[in-house]
């Protein structure tokens, strides 16, 4: 019997850089759980489910939940690729590094999702326009690559065509797109790195700071910069973390910015 490929989830740890064993986390399609197929590499494989917009919800008891649309389509014109979908997971509280890397606790009440800064490169578009609808965008990278996949937002000209993305891979400067391109963007428009963080109903938040966010040498502090961004507006925070143990932040005060 011929399976249909629903869709896949390639699930990784955003904070230790690696992917999830089929063990670690449990998936729910519609509020039951679904078997699923496991394939190296992190890929959660979903098949023969009904076509249509699904809830899916991603528990482990290791990592904080995320739940997603995914629509289920089964059109020609829909390749294996794109139902692939990529989704780096936060730690939760109960995560074993938990307790052993520095972390911080917060509020941004009337988000939905938070962002932080990740400054360990820097991208720009390298082409005369990165055209709507593509689903690979040329960029130079000055320093150290970044990690893969990971969510990246490009910073437009034109500041209602900046966009939140998902780089999947690259070979020779040209980068994967999870989905196309929703804009256009000309040359040199800066594309930065960002760990999303799924809120609370609240707005509360909790992310365990990653090793490659560094101290400032003077503060001995982690000097971090949160971004919210709701498709219209975008606005941050200039935050610091201790170099161990819990920091909390209270609620964010977010000021408009790019």
């Amino acid at each position: 019997m011929v399976k249909q490929l629903s869709f896949a989830l390639r699930l990784s740890d955003v904070c230790l850089n690696r992917v999830l064993l089929s063990s670690e986390a449990s998936i729910y399609v519609d509020g039951v759980l679904c078997r699923h197929e496991y394939k190296k590499d992190g890929y959660f494989i979903f098949t023969d489910l009904p076509e249509g917009t699904r809830k899916v919800t991603i528990s482990s008891f290791k990592f904080q939940t995320e739940i997603l649309d995914i629509n289920v389509d089964y059109s020609h014109n829909i390749s294996a690729q794109q139902r692939v979908h990529y989704i780096m997971l936060n730690p939760s509280e109960r995560h074993p590094q938990a307790v052993r890397m520095p972390s911080i606790r917060g509020s941004a009440p009337g988000s939905e999702y938070i962002y932080i800064l990740r400054e360990r490169c820097e991208l720009k578009v390298a082409e005369d326009t990165a055209q709507e609808g593509n689903t690979q965008l040329r960029l130079f990278c000055s320093g150290a690559q970044p990690q893969l996949p990971s969510v990246f937002r490009i910073n437009d000209k034109k500041a209602s065509n900046s966009e939140l993305i998902t780089l999947s891979g690259y070979k020779d400067n040209i980068y994967q797109l999870s989905e196309p391109l929703k804009h256009s963007h000309p040359r040199s428009s800066s594309v930065i790195a960002l760990i999303r963080v799924r809120c609370d109903a609240d707005g509360g938040f909790f992310f365990v700071i990653p090793p490659d966010f560094r101290p400032d040498k003077e503060s001995g502090k982690i000097p971090l910069t949160i971004i919210s961004d709701d498709g219209t507006n975008t606005r941050n925070a200039q935050e610091e973390a201790m170099a161990s143990g819990v920091t909390e932040l209270g609620v964010i005060k977010m000021k408009k910015g790019s």
